[in-house]
């Protein structure tokens, strides 16, 4: 069986919604409780939290945790693998991660998304992936974590899952905002030259508008599918000719733009 860590090669892109809880600690109140409490936290932290994987049996993948007995309560990055138990082939997978602190305060505490941007990056019926969830920094240990599957995506464009962050609608817009890049870089070479072309590119703007008739989460991924092209043609540009910048341009993501 093998093992695809999409978050570590370029041929997977990577995004990713934390939210970073930061509740205010007393420690400006307690005055000389300062360091009682402060000694209490670290004895605390010894104790890695507790995971919880919500899955039915019924589901089509299967979730483990390699580092559960490490982890950092008050900053836990969690290493995860996602082996696809379905007859189909996963192009993209989003894990949704909750917390509850100790003291019984819960949150929600951001989404893993990974979608896969070549054939090589694909989850076939069998294999495995594997990515980090978390980096978010706690004011309070976490006395637990619930890990769950919030989306996938199949090859053949059907999709599973609750999908509770509006994963498919920013996966929609991702992928028109790549197309409208390369389709705005391409008339820009042929219209004004490789340096308008490089100057875009490289700077802020883009000259592309964000569709006004979309969802706040469509027009999220359209700017990340736009700055996923920029970025993969920053690298991949060798020369200013205009014969190389074509070639560049027109090299498509096979998987995100299908």
């Amino acid at each position: 069986m093998k093992t695809y860590v999409l978050s570590r090669t370029p041929l997977g892109f990577r995004f990713c919604a934390a939210v970073v809880i930061a509740t205010a600690l007393p420690f400006l109140l307690l005055g000389s409780s300062r360091r009682w409490f402060g000694a209490a936290s670290k004895a605390r932290t010894r104790q890695a939290p507790e995971i919880i994987v919500d899955k039915q049996p019924t589901d089509p993948f299967v979730l483990t945790v390699e580092n559960q007995e490490l982890l950092d309560p008050r900053t836990p990055i969690i290493q995860v693998k996602l082996t696809n138990t379905h007859v189909k082939t996963i192009r993209a997978y989003a894990i949704r991660y909750d917390i509850t602190l100790d003291g019984g305060s819960q949150f929600r505490g951001g989404l893993e998304c990974q979608i896969s941007t070549s054939e090589s990056s694909l989850v076939p019926p069998g294999e495995t992936a594997a990515t980090d969830v978390g980096g978010g920094t706690f004011s309070n240990p976490a006395s637990s974590i619930t890990l769950s599957v919030d989306y996938l995506e199949f090859t053949d464009n059907t999709s599973w899952g609750p999908d509770t962050a509006n994963t498919r609608e920013r996966l929609a817009g991702m992928r028109q905002g790549a197309r409208s890049a390369r389709r705005h870089l391409t008339r820009l070479l042929r219209t004004s030259g490789s340096d308008s072309v490089i100057k875009a590119i490289e700077g802020d703007g883009d000259g592309i508008e964000t569709p006004s008739n979309q969802s706040e989460h469509f027009s999220k991924g359209f700017r990340e599918g736009i700055a996923l092209i920029k970025g993969q043609l920053k690298t991949a540009i060798t020369s200013d000719s205009p014969s190389s910048l074509e070639l560049a341009i027109t090299k498509r993501f096979e998987i995100l733009e299908r």
